[in-house]
């Protein structure tokens, strides 16, 4: 989760130059702010976070429903508590 939110946030992220008339991506220096290139890498992480927001509001919402789970049915979300003691 951590990484994709990552991905997904750093074309979010962008700095000043000195002289103020031209931003930059923090992680992609070299990719300024507004250009097509930075156009396609924000839609491509919107798209990311979507799915990563998705993914945690799935394992919320399993993690508040297992107990009403039958046996069968934990196996589907037994990823979440198989280490939990």
């Amino acid at each position: 989760f951590p990484t994709m939110a990552n991905v997904g946030l750093s074309p979010m992220m962008c700095y000043s130059h000195p002289g103020g008339q031209m931003h930059s991506l923090m992680k992609y220096s070299n990719t300024f702010c507004g250009t097509s290139d930075h156009v396609i890498m924000l839609s491509v992480g919107t798209v990311s976070l979507t799915f990563t927001t998705g993914f945690l509001a799935l394992c919320i919402w399993a993690a508040c429903k297992a107990p009403q789970f039958s046996w069968q049915g934990q196996a589907a979300v037994k990823f979440l508590f198989a280490d939990f003691r």
